[in-house]
């Protein structure tokens, strides 16, 4: 049999659980309208997805992990006229978020710029992709 001593201090436990976390959980899990969210897989010189679409004028934000255990890898888009210009490191087994709005319709490349000593690029061995970008509504 439970003693009372005991029930009474689990209930406060878990009372105690839900009061901090129930507040995180909910931020988790609410979305933000309006915001597309892409999740991007790097690794073994490939972006997986290797092509996003995104509306004009809307925000895409993009969670970058790298799926490597060692190699290091760049999220680089350049394109200014577009509204567009991201160089983000993504450390070896890590994740970063970063947010575009591109302001002009067109087809934008991405990369990896690494490169070990005199080896091919990641680039150079296949490590790009595509934004497409739409005519937005916003």
């Amino acid at each position: 049999m439970v003693s009372s001593r005991w029930t009474t201090t689990a209930r406060l436990v878990v009372a105690t659980l839900t009061f901090v976390l129930a507040p995180a959980m909910a931020l988790a899990s609410q979305d933000n309208p309006g915001v597309q969210r892409v999740d991007m897989d790097l690794g073994d010189y490939q972006f997986h997805p290797d092509t996003v679409s995104i509306a004009a004028g809307t925000a895409a934000e993009l969670i970058l992990t790298n799926r490597d255990s060692i190699t290091p890898h760049t999220f680089i888009v350049e394109a200014p006229e577009a509204g567009m210009e991201v160089n983000s490191e993504v450390s070896a087994g890590k994740s970063v978020t970063i947010v575009l709005r591109p302001t002009r319709p067109g087809t934008y490349t991405f990369y990896c710029d690494k490169q070990f000593l005199f080896f091919e690029s990641h680039r150079e061995k296949g490590m790009e992709g595509q934004i497409k970008v739409t005519v937005g509504s916003g």
